[in-house]
This record gives C-alpha cells, structure tokens and sequence, in this order.
C-alpha cells in the first residue's frame, strides 16, 4: 500500500512538473553569474527569458535563457548572455557566451563543469578561440584546436555553439 501511494505521488508530482515552465537560469542568478564573468558590478538584465527545449540529438533535454545586458557606462549595453548547457564524455556542463547585437560570439565561459575528467575544456586560453565566430560551420580540431584530456566535452562544445547561436539569432527574429 504504502509503495503504490509512493509511485503514486511521483507520477502525478512529474505529470505536474512537465506543464510548469522553468527557468534554466533565472534572472537572479543569471545576474550574478553575467557580474562575476564581466568583472562588472553596473550591469543589469532585462526582458523574459527564452527557455528552448530541444536540440542536438545527445542534447535533446536543452534549455537555454537568453538575457539582454543593460549597462548605464558600459561597452556591453545592449549585447546578450545566452545560458546552456553541453555534454562532455558522462556528465553535462553549463556555460555562457556573451553575443554581440550582430549575433558574434564575444565569450564563452563555462559556469559548472561536473565532471571528474576534462575540465581542461574550462581553459580560458581555449575557450577564447570561439572569440569571433559568427555562425559558421565549425570543425573540432580543424577550426577548433583539439584539447588533450578534453576530447568529449571540447568536442561536444564545439557541435554545441552554433546551435546555441542558431537558436539565439532564431529567438531574435
């Protein structure tokens, strides 16, 4: 009795969960995050964040808060924070990417790597090679330097990007 009442609430608890919307990264802590990244305390987020579900096949849980930056004195006044997340080899990673007006990636960052192995895909150095990228197809270890110790999860962000920019510039329109 008390393991069907038990199997019970958990059905109707995750039948009730899927119809809520939530946020990836809600706007408090997206702030924080966006502050600390910039190395910028005057920054603000505005407008209601896009949370998207879907993408690549080994990412088909996605979602991705897309924020505008609002800067009274600031060069990143009107430029954006996406939020998402990639799978590395087991476990996924959140990063962020800060996206120009134009759709041009001006930074990646990874916010929680939770992986015991490869976390040299959180190598600011590295990470600094997608400075620039516009939406072009992008190959690992071509257009993107392989990483030793990181293959699955450089890889994996790799794929990832340009499909969080397609959806960003789709979000946009």
């Amino acid at each position: 009795m008390v393991l069907a009442r038990c199997i019970l609430i958990y059905t109707l608890v995750n039948l009730f969960s899927e119809g809520i919307a939530q946020e990836f990264y809600p706007m408090d802590i997206a702030l924080k995050k966006t502050q600390k990244i910039m190395g910028e305390k005057d920054i603000f987020l505005t407008g209601i964040p896009y949370n998207v579900e879907g993408g690549p096949v080994e990412n088909t849980h996605r979602k991705i808060s897309i924020y505008k930056i609002t800067a009274a004195k600031s060069k990143l006044n009107g430029k954006y924070v996406l939020f998402t997340s990639a799978k590395g080899r087991f476990e996924y990673f959140d990063y962020a990417m800060i996206v120009s007006q134009g759709g041009e990636v001006e930074q990646v960052k990874i916010i929680v790597y939770r992986s015991e192995h490869g976390s040299e895909v959180t190598s600011k150095k590295w990470l600094q090679q997608f400075v620039g990228y516009k939406g072009e197809k992008l190959e690992y270890g071509k257009d993107i330097q392989a990483i030793s110790g990181a293959t699955k999860s450089a890889s994996s962000l790799t794929r990832d990007i340009p499909v969080a920019l397609s959806i960003f510039r789709n979000s946009m329109k």
